[in-house]
Order: C-alpha cells, then structure tokens, then sequence
C-alpha cells in the first residue's frame, strides 16, 4: 500500500476559483467562515445528540411515547452528557483548529479577539458562523431523534440566578484561559491542545451540568432555545441571558488572568526540564537569549558553566554558548582573568544594547581545533563546520532566483562544507526538510533543511554539489569568522543581481552557476582554509 501523502489537483476546479473575483484576505474570511460553521455543527451535533440520549435513557419507553425528561438527573446521566461534550469538542477542535482556529464558541472568540490572537473583524464572522451552526445542529438533533428536544441549559431548582451566572462565569474562564495556555500561546505541547481543552471542557461539565446546564457556550444555549421554540414544542428560556453574562464574564476574566502572567514573564517561574526529554513544556519557544535563567552565569567568553550539550527548543537553555562575550563594567579596568564569572542577570543590567545581548559577535563561540558552530534563529538547531582544510570547499555569493525565494533576499552568502565535516550538534530531529525535484535556475534536485521551530534554513544539498551541503554564512556563531575565513570568494549568477547592487570585492564572478562554467568544487579547489583563507 503507498503511504505517500499525494495531492489529488483538479485543474478545472482550480482554475473556476482563480476566476473569482476576491483578494486572498477575504478569501481567508470566508473559508475561517465555512470551517467554523461546519466545526461548529459536527461539535454541537455530537454533543446534542449524546445529551439526548442520556435524557432518553435514562426513562422507561412507555409504548410508542419516549420520555425524554427525566424524573432526576443521575449521575451515569451527568458524566454521559460531560463526556459526549468533552470528546465532541477535543475531535473537532484537533480536525478544524487548522482551517477555522476551531474556537465553536463566543466566549472563545471574544477572548481570543481581547488578547489580539484573532482581528475584530475574524471575530466577528466567526460569532456569525458558530451561531448559525448551532442552530442547525439543533434542528438536525430534534428532527433526527424521537422525542422532543430536551439538551437546553436550565438552572436547577436550588440555584439562583446569581450563583447560575458565577458559577458559568467561572467554568468558562478555566475553559478559555486553558485555550490560551495551550493554543494561543506557542510551545512545544500545541500540537495536543485539543486534547487538553477537550479535557477541560469534560471536567467543567462534570462541575456544571447538574446546577446550571453547563453551558459555558451561548451558541451551545441559545440554539436549543429557537429550536424548541420555533417547533413549539417549549417557550423561550426567560433565563437565557445568564447564558450569555455569565460565559463572556468569564472570558474576560480569563483575558486578565493572562495578561497579568504575560506580564509577569511567567516562563522565568519555571525552571524544571522534564527528566526524559530536557524539556521544559511550560516554557514558550521564544529566541533562547530571552530564555536565560537570571542565576545562570557565563564565562568571559559567554560560555556556560552548567551547560547542556543537547537544549532542545521550549526551555529555560542551560547552554549559552551563543551569547556573545562581556564585562562587568565595574571590573572593566582591570585584569579580569582570575575572576569569578558574571551573572547573567548583571549584563542584562548592565549598559549592554539589546543587539549587543541577543546576536553573537566575534569570540563568542569561536574557532575551536579547526572548526565553528552555526545555529539557527531559535537556537534549537546547531551544527559544527570546518572552517580550514578540505572539509571547507568554497565560499560564494549566489545572486540566482533559488537563493533569492528560499532566503526571501535579494542574494544569498553561502559556504560549501564536505557532508563528512558536517556534525550535528543539536536539533537534527527539529530540521524540516522540503524537496524540491528541479530548481528554477539549474533543473537540479534540491532539499532544502529548515528548523522547523523558528524557519531559519540552515543548509541546502544539491545534485550539483554531489558529497557536499551548502550552509549559510549568516548562521555562523562568531561575526570574526564571517569577516575572515567564511568571507565569500566567488560571486555566480551575476547575470540575475539586482541592478542596484555593486559587484562584490571577491576573487571570481560567474555569470551563472559555479560547475556549469567548466569548473568543479571538488577538483579545482583545495578548500578554502587550505588556501590559507
């Protein structure tokens, strides 16, 4: 059986809906639109009809008339309807989080809206679009099933008004704040939020159905409402508005209970890995230079004295070896070489310029027996290339429209390494790799390694460049040694520069491609460090 992912292409299909006159912005409305309407229902569909038929079950089937209002609501009735909820909205969220956000609920939507996860007007077509697919869910669920259509959110008859709308209030912040934690925010663990909040919905009704209905969704109260009242069946709710103050209220609170973390930096308050993985979960995947515990504490060349030889992506790095060097101003005028090493937390303190904290510069991670690490933006992935001998081929500039789109650049500078010099030091696992089967300019194979976490490419491999990969210059740790011995020695593909860049100050300049011009990286040169560059 082939496995292979394929796309199945309908060129006539594809071309009528090229011919509709509509920008990609409103496009994107439109299908967030269909995806939550359609999510909506499956989510409600499922869940009314797990509801229902917890009502119905739980009464006798007296001849041809079924029951569907129990005498008492039992506890086998609770956890059914909790569950069908639970599991209804953990499928769906995890099947439309990609299309639509999967939100099926307006007190969802207005707290993704408050903390700027959505735009106001996202928003707004997606209440529009979960109110409208409530409201068929319910009139499916009621023609579907025998009986009449018993799922509304009523108040018990030992709770009052006021306690209905708390006690909502509150079951609906736990529900939106664990959608913030787990989906709005990026970490290592999103690809399961639907799981968590499909478990935090289960446990809030458990909390909520007996008292109130647990409701926690106006869409979820208000359909059942028009439903039965449109078919006459059951008047309007008077208490339908509990439904509404009570979930929206708990919205906004959860938005505040973020932002006071978000405030906070609540990623400094953890500190622990998970003794398996070496992560931290709880940490957002953020460049690692913001990630740095405050008692951590660096060397003169901004190496760590608890370091980590593998700190994976969505953690508090232990390894700091990227940052570049500093000094501790008050010690500045003086020999520094037998003291202690200077907290990290100081040179944040101190006069130190963002730029000067975050990039690495030149002795910050060095040349080390030959060789030098080259990192991506996040930090996740790192790699160890040559940087003399024959594992260093050639350095160049490339002008061409490959390097142009995959660097979204107008040039790329670039160095070639033999692949059996190129180590991976951490974040193999993290590379993305995207293949392409002809390149623009050559018709060449290519695959091109990305971190998947932050989308820096860290190096491409080619047909042309058979035994070898092609890494970036601009990756390399130490800024001394993109000035030194990565500088560029070749330019190609000068026919395709920009007409406002100057001719690089290098030693060749090709037209086009370096081995299409009659010359071989492997054979004409001794590699770069070899030349004593």
């Amino acid at each position: 059986m082939n496995t292979d992912a394929t796309v199945v292409k309908h060129p006539h299909i594809s071309k009528l809906i090229r011919k509709i006159p509509i920008n990609r912005h409103w496009k994107g409305h439109i299908v967030a639109i269909i995806g939550e309407f359609v999510g909506t229902f499956f989510f409600l569909f499922l869940a009314f009809t797990g509801a229902q038929t917890a009502n119905v079950s739980s009464n006798p089937n007296t001849g041809d008339t079924v029951i569907t209002e129990a005498p008492q609501k039992t506890p086998q009735q609770l956890l059914y309807t909790a569950l069908s909820f639970g599991f209804s909205l953990a499928v769906n969220a995890w099947v439309f989080f990609r299309i639509s956000g999967g939100l099926f609920n307006p007190a969802v939507t207005l707290g993704m809206a408050l903390i700027r996860a959505i735009t106001i007007t996202r928003a707004i077509f997606l209440f529009v679009a979960q109110m409208l697919g409530a409201i068929v869910a319910a009139f499916v669920v009621q023609a579907l099933f025998t009986g009449d259509l018993n799922v509304a959110t009523t108040l018990s008859d030992t709770t009052t008004i006021a306690q209905g709308v708390v006690i909502e209030m509150l079951l609906t912040s736990v529900l939106v704040f664990t959608i913030f934690m787990l989906a709005a925010e990026k970490h290592v663990g999103n690809f399961i939020a639907p799981v968590g909040i499909g478990l935090a919905l289960f446990s809030a009704e458990l909390t909520g159905v007996f008292w109130t209905g647990g409701s926690l969704n106006p869409a979820r109260s208000f359909a059942p409402s028009v439903a039965t009242s449109a078919i006459g069946t059951a008047g309007w709710d008077s208490e339908q508005w509990v439904y509404w103050v009570g979930p929206f209220a708990g919205s906004g609170l959860a938005v505040v209970l973020y932002k006071l973390i978000k405030i906070l930096e609540y990623e400094t308050a953890n500190l622990d890995d998970d003794p398996e993985t070496g992560v931290n979960p709880a940490a957002p995947t953020e460049p690692p230079a913001r990630r740095i515990a405050s008692d951590e504490t660096l060397d003169r060349k901004g190496h760590s004295s608890d370091m980590d030889p593998m700190p994976p992506v969505g953690r508090i790095c232990k390894d700091t070896s990227f940052l570049p060097h500093f000094q501790d101003p008050v010690l500045s005028q003086q020999d520094t070489s037998q003291h202690d090493p200077v907290p990290y937390e100081h040179a944040i303190r101190s006069k130190m310029s963002p730029k000067e904290i975050v990039l690495p510069s030149e002795g910050a991670h060095g040349e080390k027996n030959g060789t030098a690490t080259a990192t991506c933006y996040c930090g996740a992935v790192q790699i160890e290339v040559p940087t003399e001998g024959e594992g260093l081929v050639d350095t160049f500039i490339c002008h061409c429209t490959d390097c142009r789109k995959i660097t979204a650049s107008m040039f790329a500078s670039n160095f070639v390494v033999q692949d059996s010099h190129l180590k991976h030091l951490r974040g193999e696992n993290k590379l993305t790799k995207f293949k392409q089967s002809a390149t623009i300019a050559t018709g060449n194979w290519m695959e091109n390694s990305f971190c998947s976490v932050c989308g820096t490419l860290m190096y491409r491999r080619s047909e042309g460049f058979p035994g070898m990969s092609i890494p970036r210059i601009g990756t390399i740790d130490d800024y001394g040694l993109q000035e030194t011995k990565f500088k560029p020695r070749i330019e190609t593909f000068e026919k395709d520069r920009c007409a406002w860049l100057k001719p690089a100050e290098v030693e060749e300049h090709v037209e086009g491609a370096y081995y299409t011009a009659g010359k071989d990286w492997k054979s004409s040169h001794d590699g770069v460090g070899g030349k004593g560059q």
